[in-house]
């Protein structure tokens, strides 16, 4: 054999081989952002990650079955991810479902009358003085915040606002 037929031999198997390995080759997939413990076990009970705006002074994935960790004004609030239950609410540690009490908050703003006080959150669940920064929460509905369903209005109590 010629070196002329030897060198195209060479090249056309160093083609087919090059052609195949790219043409077969998975390319690498770098993985995406693992989730944190606390999106995981979020994720585990049931919930979706969300964000909200909550106090400045409160971390990510707040305990949602008591109002304050949200409840402040717009200038003291930042975003932090939060646990969405759904109809429940996060603890802290997992979803609880099916709230059967009254869940809405009373920030205790001084009143005299009971027309000083007003709903104040984005879903009527927190009763303020009309005298107060409005209350910023987190903008999700709960049949728990439903003051009505539960016999609750808001009022002035003790020269504080309240549910009562």
């Amino acid at each position: 054999m010629s070196k002329k037929i030897i060198i195209t031999i060479i090249l056309i198997i160093i083609f087919v081989v090059g052609g195949w390995y790219f043409l077969y080759k998975k390319p690498a997939i770098a993985p995406g952002p693992q989730p944190t413990e606390q999106e995981k076990v979020c994720l585990d009970s049931g919930g979706t990650i969300t964000t909200g705006i909550c106090c400045k002074s409160t971390g990510d994935f707040p305990n949602t079955c008591l109002i304050g960790a949200c409840g402040c004004s717009l200038g003291n609030s930042k975003e932090v991810k939060i646990c969405d239950c759904g109809d429940g609410c996060w603890d802290g540690t997992k979803c609880v479902q099916n709230l059967v009490e009254f869940c809405g908050t009373s920030t205790n703003g001084q009143c005299a009358v009971d027309s000083d006080c007003i709903e104040g959150g984005c879903s009527g669940q927190v009763c303020q003085s009309k005298n107060e920064e409005p209350v910023i929460t987190t903008c999700e509905y709960r049949d728990c915040y439903n003051a009505e369903n539960y016999g609750k209005v808001c009022g002035c109590i003790d020269n504080k606002c309240q549910w009562h």
